[in-house]
């Protein structure tokens, strides 16, 4: 188990699985296919011109291309301790 900590006290919060890096991608990719999959659902259900989704931080996603290319690494970072 790994502790979480509150970078605003320095305290403890959360102890969370020690998970793999590896595990933790192949999950990742899982959820960013789903995601993929309903956002073409969800427009086939909605027709032309369906607002796009919100992505993280309420901003509109334009569809699975920008899905796949999202985020800053900032996760991936954590994960190999940097």
């Amino acid at each position: 188990m790994r502790q979480l900590i509150n970078p605003a006290t320095g305290q403890p919060f959360a102890e969370v699985p020690d998970t793999p890096v590896a595990e933790v991608a192949a999950a990742v990719r899982r959820a960013r296919q789903a995601f993929e999959e309903w956002v073409a659902d969800h427009a086939g259900r909605q027709g032309q011109g369906a607002a796009a989704p919100r992505g993280p931080g309420g901003g509109r996603r334009r569809g699975a291309d920008q899905a796949r290319g999202g985020g800053d690494g900032q996760a991936r970072r954590r994960l190999q301790g940097r």
